[in-house]
């Protein structure tokens, strides 16, 4: 029996989530970020719209987050259509952010935590981040990361908990 990509991660991520700080069903802690608008975005406000697959990434413009942010992407509308909303959280600051949705062309909101506490927050791994040059669309960029955090995906209920 084949499963679909859906079920796939929601199985694989609520077993990863015990082993992340958190345990299944404990409350999520309320925090804000600046999003890849350099607007507010509040969990405490979004949670009360939809339930959330939040992860956690090393870094904007590498090759393993490029492959899994748009994987993301081409399952967008089958999270939408499953009540999820989708959000992506890095040390990466909120202009680079904006230039990697622009680039590959995301739909979904991302999130910068420049400074890892979002992520010391959820109990992902952190190092020091860096600054890397990268051409996008053609033009030459310096992205600058707070941190670097471990990859971590966390499905959360409309009711704040993990699932």
């Amino acid at each position: 029996m084949k499963l679909p990509p859906l079920k796939i991660f929601l199985i694989s991520a609520i077993l990863c989530s015990t082993s992340y700080g958190f345990t299944t069903f404990c409350e999520v802690p309320f925090f804000s970020a600046l999003d890849d608008t350099g607007s507010r975005w509040s969990y405490s406000k979004a949670v009360q719209e939809s339930a959330i697959v939040l992860f956690f990434y090393p870094a904007a413009m590498t090759g393993g987050f490029t492959k899994q942010a748009c994987g993301f992407q081409d399952d967008h509308k089958l999270w939408k259509s499953s009540s999820f909303e989708v959000i992506g959280i890095s040390g990466d600051k909120p202009k680079d952010l904006s230039l990697f949705k622009k680039a590959h062309e995301i739909s979904y909101k991302m999130l910068s935590d420049t400074d890892g506490k979002i992520a010391d927050k959820f109990g992902v791994p952190i190092d020091k981040g860096s600054k890397v040059n990268r051409f996008i669309v053609g033009e030459k960029h310096s992205l600058h990361r707070g941190v670097t955090a471990k990859r971590r995906p966390f499905v959360i209920s409309s009711q704040g908990r993990i699932l």
